[in-house]
């Protein structure tokens, strides 16, 4: 009994593979992406460090796939307006969102967005990493963040 299993290995290895050669002609027709114009849509106006390592971004996707990737600058409400119109873009991959932190912070600091950030969108790609700084008058007297936290908390109501 086990020498008539042994040898029957070698005919459904072979069963599989001409069966799965049978499904793989309509995978290999699909189409590659992307075929028609991608939008990215940018929820700042045109000239900010987000807009221009879009466009930088888009030149180069651009490059790479063979299409065309339009900018989309759609700015207003912290991002909000740019990111609804995403959301409600068909979900076909042709309309991408380039965002920054304000993505994520909008709905923690705004009373409604129209969408559910961890729920409606994918994310695809962290892009770049943008330093950031605190600076205060001279006038206050402190050179750096530990000096400023003490002076805070000395006097909690001038901040």
């Amino acid at each position: 009994m086990i020498r008539v299993l042994t040898s029957f290995r070698p005919v459904l290895c072979i069963a599989c593979a001409v069966l799965a050669w049978t499904f793989s002609p309509p995978l290999l027709a699909q189409e590659s992406y992307p075929t028609k114009p991608v939008r990215l849509v940018i929820p700042f106006p045109p000239g900010g460090t987000l807009d221009k390592v879009g466009r930088m971004l888009a030149q180069r996707l651009s490059d790479q796939w063979g299409q065309s990737v339009v900018i989309d600058n759609r700015p207003g409400g912290n991002g909000v307006i740019g990111g609804d119109a995403v959301a409600k873009a068909p979900a076909d991959a042709y309309t991408l969102l380039f965002n920054a932190s304000t993505f994520v912070t909008a709905p923690l600091t705004m009373r409604s967005v129209p969408y559910k950030t961890q729920t409606d969108f994918a994310p695809i790609a962290l892009v770049a990493l943008a330093p950031l700084s605190i600076a205060v008058s001279n006038k206050l007297g402190v050179s750096d963040l530990k000096s400023l936290i003490q002076a805070a908390k000395a006097q909690p109501d001038a901040f």
